[in-house]
């Protein structure tokens, strides 16, 4: 009797070690996907940066050739 006591508890062991890893694994992806996501909406600022950048620089050069620009916003 006391070895099927001891085949269940190590059974229940067993489960907790397995959610307990579960758990990890989904904390350990949501904070990679966080830190990926905060990666491309750094990189997506600083293109955004330079893009109006450029826009303002194309909206100088028409302006200096008498051309009509599009609008700033």
């Amino acid at each position: 009797m006391a070895l099927f006591h001891w085949i269940g508890r190590v059974i229940a062991g067993a489960w907790r070690l397995a959610v307990a890893a579960f758990f990890g694994v989904v904390t350990l992806f949501g904070a990679s996907l966080d830190f990926a996501l905060g990666i491309v909406a750094q990189l997506y600022d600083r293109f955004d940066a330079g893009f109006a950048e450029l826009a303002a620089e194309s909206r100088e050069r028409r302006a200096a050739k008498g051309r009509v620009a599009a609008p700033a916003e």
